[in-house]
């Protein structure tokens, strides 16, 4: 909706002043939030990171482990463990990886990804819904999955 200065101004003056005042803060928190928010985002996000997830009814573990570095680049590993029928997990495969990545827009971008199993992934994208200092949530914009990713204490 575009709305010249006059306009946008007159209704300001025609509603209370504090849902004029939210709404304006709220104009200065949203283009506040984009390259500072990147910023924030982006420091938060160095160091190595541990995620989990069950697959096919709880017979596949999947775990791994990303670092990003403040340089743009990072590195980790994919384990791929089985329930046996026994009750034992078995590692089945390990797969480590190494790709560069940035933060646009609230999105984490992962460029040019290569796994040691040979897959190469040009580019990859997941929204950043939360981060702090122990954990970081995460919706994938390929399939719409969400996922949380924990701290790795040294």
């Amino acid at each position: 909706m575009q709305c010249s200065g006059r306009r946008l101004s007159s209704w300001f003056a025609s509603v209370s002043p504090r849902v004029a005042f939210v709404l304006l803060l709220l104009l200065q928190v949203q283009s506040v939030w984009g390259n500072a928010g990147d910023e924030y985002i982006s420091k938060s996000l160095v160091g190595t990171w541990r995620g989990s997830y069950v697959h096919m009814e709880g017979r596949l573990y999947v775990y791994g482990e990303k670092s990003y570095k403040a340089d743009g680049s990072a590195q980790g590993y994919i384990s791929y463990v089985v329930l046996q029928d026994d009750g034992n997990m078995t590692e089945v495969e390990r797969v480590t990886y190494s790709s560069n990545w940035r933060v646009e827009q609230g999105i984490l971008v992962i460029t040019d990804a290569r796994y040691s199993d040979g897959e190469y992934i040009k580019e990859m994208r997941d929204q950043i819904l939360s981060i702090d200092t122990d954990s970081a949530t995460f919706r994938s914009l390929e399939d719409d999955s969400r996922f949380e990713r924990f701290r790795v204490r040294d």
